[in-house]
């Protein structure tokens, strides 16, 4: 069922397309060859790719993209050395923790040694 819609609606591509060209065969015919050579589409198409990045390269600098590259690596460098820091800390703080616990413990079993 699906291949025979897929084969009508070629069928009908088809057709459609030869209709159109048809119609349009008497002003293809009047265009001469010379005006189709010299304003192809790819030609112009090549010559507005090739302007935009004359153009582009041509407003970029060599010490302004060096700048914002240097810039953007010294602000990963300081986010990577704030989250170290705090890395740091937090090590810290749970070796001064853990170190507190155990002088805790230390000094309760003093006094249940004491009271022995």
């Amino acid at each position: 069922m699906i291949e025979l819609i897929a084969i009508i609606i070629l069928f009908a591509s088809i057709f459609g397309m030869t209709i159109i060209l048809f119609r349009k065969l008497p002003v293809l015919e009047g265009i001469s060859s010379s005006e189709i050579s010299q304003e192809s589409l790819s030609f112009e198409i090549r010559q507005k790719v090739l302007n935009l990045f004359t153009s582009f390269f041509s407003k970029l600098s060599i010490e302004k993209t060096l700048h914002k590259l240097l810039l953007k690596f010294r602000i990963l460098v300081l986010k990577t050395e704030n989250k170290t820091s705090k890395a740091l800390e937090n090590l810290k703080k749970k070796e001064i923790e853990k170190e507190e616990k155990d002088n805790d413990d230390y000094w309760n079993e003093l006094k249940k040694a004491k009271k022995r």
